[in-house]
């Protein structure tokens, strides 16, 4: 590949493998038996068991290769495989199409929803990439590799897992009261660390970590998803492939907590061998509260590779519960016009579904920041409250 690839990233997909096996290849789980239950239970704790042996690009194909057939489980399979490295279709011996949109209507609504909001996190799990690759941290893990497990009674580790280090993820894994809608609750969700807060990504609540929350509402169009209380996500626009992503805006997500945090944001051009020559860009991002105000500083952007676009624009979403008095950016302080606080914030999700469409995950303030020059401007934003 490195002779005759001209120097394009390789992606070799393998269902088996050896040592050294992780270095160059992806693994899929094989091939699998779509339309049950027992399919998506068994794959969860295989993702993680790969993952922990260094196989960190682990996927398997939605609903299986065969059979399938029942939209509800589909639906539910695709849902928590958006949070995964690596998501496909393998088509040719189901009993349908294995498609997103097989089953048309709600189900493909949903099933659009989730791909979109993948498209979304693509910064986040790409920067979660770089780590895995040349520091060794596991793309997705246990939700206890970050944390001592201290709680009374063991949880089921097994069946939830961590995409980098802020987003866990609870997938519906069986049907434990599911009705003729697909609405089904989730048990046994193990919220990790005793000190840390989780907000369920969907509607804004919070829950105190180190418990087990259990009788957990999960209609058919939501997975449990949260996200750890301090955590910097950053984004891009939704789009249905990487040329349509918005390479002028700086998109990020902060969830501030009273501890300051940090995160480094990754990125190269995608498709050559060229990072390997350090042809990437890394952006340092802290956010931190301090006496009523929180404050985040965007580092200048280092580095460089073929293609990157220096000026851009910031767009920083920030989840707080009551307007600012003020927004001062690198001291100045920041028009009313070009920032939003909204009290019940609508997630968009591309549909016209009357309860797809109805979806609120608390308060939010969006802030919009001019152009500047990443590489030679850093940005401090201060919001007072």
């Amino acid at each position: 590949m490195v002779k005759y690839g001209n120097n394009e990233r390789p992606f070799a997909l393998t269902v088996d493998g050896w040592a050294g096996t992780q270095k160059y290849g992806a693994v899929w789980t094989g091939d699998q038996t779509g339309g049950t239950w027992e399919n998506i239970g068994y794959q969860i704790p295989t993702y993680i068991g790969s993952s922990l042996s260094g196989l960190s690009n682990v996927g398997a194909d939605i609903d299986g290769i065969y059979e399938g057939g029942k939209p509800i489980i589909q639906t539910r399979d695709l849902q928590w495989k958006s949070f995964t490295p690596i998501q496909l279709n393998m088509d040719g011996w189901g009993s349908e199409n294995k498609t997103p949109f097989t089953f048309g209507g709600r189900y493909a609504d949903i099933n659009r929803f989730y791909l979109k909001l993948k498209s979304q996190l693509l910064p986040y799990m790409y920067s979660a990439a770089y780590r895995n690759t040349f520091e060794g941290i596991p793309l997705l893990k246990p939700v206890v590799y970050n944390s001592d497990l201290k709680i009374a009674k063991r949880p089921d580790l097994t069946h939830e897992f961590l995409i980098g280090d802020d987003i866990l993820v609870a997938p519906i894994y069986k049907d434990t009261q599911v009705d003729v809608n697909g609405n089904d609750v989730r048990h046994n969700i193990y919220l990790p660390g005793k000190s840390t807060t989780w907000i369920d990504y969907f509607t804004g609540k919070e829950y105190a970590g180190n418990q087990v929350v259990n009788h957990f509402a999960a209609p058919l169009w939501k997975t449990p998803v949260f996200i750890r209380k301090g955590a910097i996500i950053p984004e891009n626009n939704p789009n249905n492939n990487p040329s349509e992503i918005d390479q002028t805006t700086q998109y990020v997500n902060i969830y501030p907590d009273k501890k300051s945090s940090s995160t480094v944001v990754y990125d190269d051009d995608g498709v050559s061998e060229d990072y390997l020559k350090d042809d990437y860009v890394k952006t340092k991002i802290d956010s931190s509260q301090e006496s009523g105000s929180t404050v985040i500083n965007i580092s200048k952007t280092k580095g460089n590779f073929e293609g990157f676009v220096p000026n851009k624009k910031t767009v920083i979403r920030l989840k707080i519960n009551q307007a600012p008095k003020k927004v001062l950016v690198n001291g100045k302080e920041l028009a009313a016009s070009s920032y939003k606080f909204e009290a019940k914030h609508q997630i968009q999700t591309f549909s016209n579904d009357r309860e797809l469409s109805n979806i609120f995950d608390g308060s939010w303030l969006t802030i919009n920041i001019p152009i500047r020059n990443v590489k030679t401007t850093e940005l401090k934003v201060e919001v007072v409250q």
